[in-house]
């Protein structure tokens, strides 16, 4: 199965949706066929995450993503590569069975013995995972969202786990003070409140929000060929997002990571792929993207962080 009926149901609860582009075509096949349950993380820095960082090809990282403002974006139809990752089988088997982790991975001294990407449905809500609080605004959303995927796959609420319960790895998500490799307690009681039918305080407060009006969004004179996105004719001109992800793949400082093609921009671009940097076609593509994964190997100095580099040597061996 596809979860094609992802944006209408989450606009049908009274989200506020983005649907990025081919969404409803990417990701690989789930194992069996469906999902099994969902997994919550927390993204990290930089807040807010670029959204394109979360489903460079290859490196596919949740099914939909959650803003502070409460916008969702609606990314993958099918199962991730790059989310859930290396985990316990002693989990994977209580969510078969409906039942919830009793507490994190790190606590029950659970080791990783196998991929969870092909069986979880994966959410990253856009926090840095340092204990501050997440507003409301927000978590409202993230609760609406699994509450409209259960109803619609038939689940309890046991079947929401945290990253930090699938994996001793991972702290996430770490938000409103709990301590690091907390559980889900909280999230799955208001889970279960709102698939039983009983009156939930966080639901009833949220309301119908008003789209906001489109930023005006520059356009620039890079333009991506094959490779990054789908062309339109011999290719079309780049907008900041696609600048930022650019300059995030270019291995840029979070400072310098502004949207803008400049000098310095086009000069990394040049230097990797050869020519005068003002087209990025396939070839410089896979270059690029082969640059940027090793970049993860080098944790410092490039803005990415720990758990980042740790998801890159997990994925490696662990793709199914």
């Amino acid at each position: 199965m596809r979860l094609t009926w992802l944006a209408d149901e989450f606009r049908s609860a009274g989200l506020r949706v983005v649907e990025e582009p081919d969404w409803e075509a990417r990701g690989r096949e789930w194992r069996d066929g469906r999902p099994v349950g969902g997994v919550q993380h927390h993204t990290a820095k930089p807040v807010p995450r670029n959204v394109r960082s979360l489903y460079l090809p290859k490196l596919i990282k949740c099914n939909f993503n959650v803003k502070p403002d409460g916008t969702v974006h609606v990314i993958c139809a099918g199962s991730c590569n790059f989310s859930t990752g290396p985990g316990s089988k002693t989990v994977l088997k209580e969510t078969q069975e409906d039942i919830a982790p009793s507490n994190n991975a790190k606590a029950r001294k659970l080791e990783d013995g196998m991929d969870g990407n092909p069986f979880y449905i994966n959410n990253e809500t856009d926090h840095l995972g340092d204990g501050g609080e997440i507003p409301d605004v927000q978590y409202d959303a993230v609760l609406a969202c699994w509450v409209v995927i259960f109803k619609r796959m038939g689940w309890s609420a046991n079947r929401l786990i945290a990253h930090g319960e699938w994996t001793s790895r991972k702290p996430d998500p770490h938000w409103n003070d709990k301590d690091p490799h907390q559980n889900l307690e909280d999230l799955r009681t208001d889970l279960a409140a709102a698939l039983g039918g009983a009156p939930s305080a966080r639901l009833s407060m949220m309301a119908v929000q008003p789209k906001r009006e489109e930023e005006e969004d520059a356009m620039l004179p890079l333009v991506f060929g094959d490779g990054f996105s789908e062309p339109t004719g011999k290719g079309r001109t780049a907008k900041r997002e696609d600048v930022k992800v650019l300059q995030a793949m270019l291995g840029m400082s979070n400072d310098d990571i502004d949207g803008r093609y400049g000098t310095e921009t086009k000069r990394k671009v040049a230097e990797i792929c050869g020519g005068d940097g003002e087209i990025v076609d396939g070839a410089c593509f896979i270059t690029l993207q082969e640059n940027y994964m090793m970049s993860f190997l080098q944790v410092g100095g490039n803005g990415l962080t720990e758990d980042e580099a740790d998801d890159l040597y997990a994925a490696k061996g662990h793709e199914h």
